[in-house]
């Protein structure tokens, strides 16, 4: 939008008024400019590139109603705006006038490049000596004060993916004060090292007084923000003053930037193994990297009671039909996936599907379209009920499926929520995914992930293991796959042993997956074959055998095999209970 006109008579844009100073206008605006146009453009960014669906309408809402908050803010820095800034914060302001749900996603991404013009990001480039990562540990120090704060544009499953990482952080640094800034604060209450949790939701700005509290205290403080993608979130808080430690993490890349203190060199590195791009090992690795080592999970206890017994309620399943990407499967589709199974099982018993809803009218109309569908094809043994949520009570709707998880025996969903929080409370869930998502845990209860290009055939039989692996959990394991499990179970702890760093030159891993490949069943062969390609067993196998190997890429396919359809079924049934070793 043009604003004002040179002696020339030709028009200048916001960026050229402010970025080239003319007319004598000020160059760098107060601080807290800087920071309102940022966190406005971070907050428009999460609206305009992050995919919303009827699964998490409630983020958008969420995100409209905190750039309403931060209209309020840029227009009481308005009044003392410089002419050229005030210009800019006038063009900002009539879009966030404009700004509602019905808004496409070309509204949000122009609010953006409005941002942008300003070129306010220019005044905040830091004259420190940027390095890539050492090989040594970055995080020396022994913190008194950890803060966490997370981005706008993080979905509730990357803040849930992102626990097991600032567990770590938690162990590593046991007498720290850790507190959290988030949209999803309910999450954070049950985590018990979590001294404070603080919503961020129609307050977006709640955190940037802590921060300056934690600055000024210098080097005992640790800032961790984690973002999606970009690495500059830490800018709209800091302002570019580094007293403290300072670090972030984009979940989304892999990547991560640490300055540890004002005389410091910026550090800088990529985890994202671009051969198989997940955030749970590029998480895995940063927290490797930071504290040194390799950590393994460190799924932490919460502060719960103690879930329903197995003996008190019938076989559960969730089946959560929601998420924030377009919907490939039909209601009918997932009666086709749940139901074949359980009607092929005359002694299984009573069985609930309990159908989450989600927390809107929208969701839970797709939901009560699923609910139906399976209704009109389920035999007598199984009823089905909605988990229907209070839209306006987020910490009660979060506790209703985090409780609705903790009492199912198994879980099938889409994408990655459902899969990040069945594993947090150790439920064993079946994921439809998007090959880039796959898969963020490495969980010994097991979760098995499979990609939406797959059969919907290939999901029912995985669902159909998930099945077989909950009914021995509760009955025990039959005495004619007692052997084939303790064989699982032999490669599951050789997985684990080399994860954490035990290398034997996998020959302790080639020695158990053989025995394992020999005990499993035939239809998980076929499985695995059919899901696993060039992973299946017998060609993995070949790989790790090969003489000369570097141990880098022994790790990587050992890591590999571990998170294969072969490696999670075995770590699954291999946690199981058996007197056959």
């Amino acid at each position: 939008m043009p604003l004002a006109a040179d002696s020339s008579g030709s028009r200048l844009s916001i960026g050229q008024l402010v970025s080239d100073g003319r007319h004598g206008l000020e160059v760098r605006p107060p601080r807290d400019v800087l920071r309102a146009v940022h966190l406005v453009r971070e907050h428009a960014a999460a609206i305009a590139f992050r995919p919303i669906s009827l699964g998490n309408l409630t983020y958008l809402r969420d995100r409209v109603a905190d750039l309403r908050v931060l209209r309020g803010v840029v227009t009481s820095l308005r009044a003392g705006a410089s002419p050229a800034w005030g210009a800019a914060l006038d063009a900002i302001l009539g879009d966030l006038d404009l700004a509602d749900e019905t808004r496409d996603k070309a509204f949000f991404a122009y609010l953006v490049h409005r941002c942008d013009q300003t070129g306010y990001q220019r005044f905040w480039h830091q004259s420190a000596t940027r390095i890539p990562w050492g090989p040594t540990r970055l995080l020396g120090e022994d913190y008194e004060t950890v803060l966490l704060v997370f981005g706008p544009a993080l979905g509730f499953g990357d803040e849930i993916a992102s626990v097991d990482f600032a567990t770590h952080l938690a162990q590593a640094f046991p007498h720290a004060r850790f507190e959290v800034y988030s949209a999803h604060p309910a999450l954070w209450r049950l985590i018990p090292w979590v001294a404070e949790a603080v919503e961020t939701n129609g307050n977006p700005l709640n955190a940037i007084a802590r921060v300056d509290g934690v600055v000024s205290g210098g080097r005992r403080g640790l800032i961790v923000f984690v973002n999606f993608t970009g690495l500059d979130m830490h800018l709209g808080y800091t302002g570019g003053n580094h007293r403290c430690g300072v670090l972030e993490v984009a979940i989304g890349r892999g990547q991560l930037w640490f300055m540890a203190g004002p005389d410091a060199p910026i550090q800088t590195g990529v985890a994202l193994d671009p051969l198989r791009p997940n955030n749970r090992s590029s998480l895995a690795t940063l927290a490797a990297r930071l504290l040194g080592g390799a950590p393994g999970p460190s799924r932490p206890a919460l502060a719960l009671p103690p879930a329903p017994k197995d003996g008190d309620r019938p076989l559960t399943i969730l089946v959560n039909p929601l998420t924030s990407k377009n919907i490939i499967l039909g209601e009918g589709d997932w009666a086709h996936l749940v139901l074949p199974p359980l009607s092929h099982r005359a002694a299984i018993g009573p069985v609930e599907i309990v159908v989450h809803a989600g927390m809107t009218a929208e969701s839970l109309h797709y939901a009560g379209l699923v609910a139906q569908a399976m209704r009109g094809r389920a035999p007598r043994s199984v009823s089905v009920r909605l988990l229907a949520l209070a839209e306006r009570d987020k910490d009660a709707a979060f506790h209703g499926v985090l409780d609705a998880m903790r009492g199912s025996d198994l879980v099938i969903g889409i994408d990655t929520f459902s899969s990040h929080l069945a594993a947090l409370v150790g439920t064993p869930c079946l994921s439809l995914c998007y090959d880039r998502n796959e898969p963020f845990w490495w969980s010994e209860e097991g979760s098995l992930w499979v990609e939406m290009r797959a059969g919907l055939d290939d999901v029912s039989d995985l669902f159909t293991l998930l099945l077989d692996h909950a009914e021995m959990k509760r009955h025990g394991v039959p005495a004619g796959l007692r052997r084939g499990l303790a064989a699982c179970g032999r490669f599951r702890r050789a997985l684990i042993a080399a994860r954490d760093g035990d290398d034997d030159g996998g020959a302790r891993v080639i020695e158990a997956g053989q025995a394992a490949w020999n005990g499993i069943s035939g239809k998980v062969r076929r499985i695995s074959q059919r899901l696993d390609g060039g992973l299946c067993w017998p060609q993995a196998a070949r790989a790790l055998s090969w003489p000369g190997q570097e141990p880098e890429r022994r790790q990587w396919l050992v890591q590999a095999v571990g998170e294969s359809y072969f490696g999670r079924i075995c770590r699954l049934f291999g946690s199981l209970p058996h007197p056959v070793e």
